[in-house]
């Protein structure tokens, strides 16, 4: 799904989330006004720890933040094998504490998301240039 199916369907609150294996990046946005944004960072001794402080955080977190529709920024291409299994533990639990809302959650790619605020990938001819 591309953000701007987003607008077509009338969502009024839209909550972005952009996880990774130390952090959780958020914005609440309400007819494309963002309200409320910001980071936790997940603390723990291993990934194991990072991951439950990902589940309480984005629980206490999505108490406050209700919304229609929850965008999650999908992941990159990872080298690296024990990267892609940490970052896919980190997404696992996020989406299903979002799943829990009952709010719709969809994947956004990262270059749909740039490209709708006016930060798209140059062109050939750009590159060139």
């Amino acid at each position: 799904m591309k953000l701007a199916d987003l607008v077509k369907t009338k969502a009024n609150r839209v909550l972005g989330i952009d996880a990774s294996t130390n952090s959780i990046a958020f914005c609440l946005m309400q007819n494309n006004i963002p309200l409320k944004w910001g980071k936790f960072d997940l603390v723990g001794a291993d990934i194991y720890e990072k991951i439950y402080d990902a589940k309480v955080k984005m629980h206490a977190m999505l108490d406050e933040l209700k919304s229609d529709y929850i965008a999650v920024e999908g992941a990159i291409l990872v080298r690296s094998p024990d990267a892609v299994i940490k970052l896919s533990y980190v997404y696992g639990v996020v989406i299903a504490e979002l799943m829990a809302t009952g709010s719709s959650v969809i994947t956004i790619a990262p270059s749909s998301w740039q490209a709708y605020i006016g930060n798209k990938n140059p062109t050939k001819d750009e590159k060139r240039e």
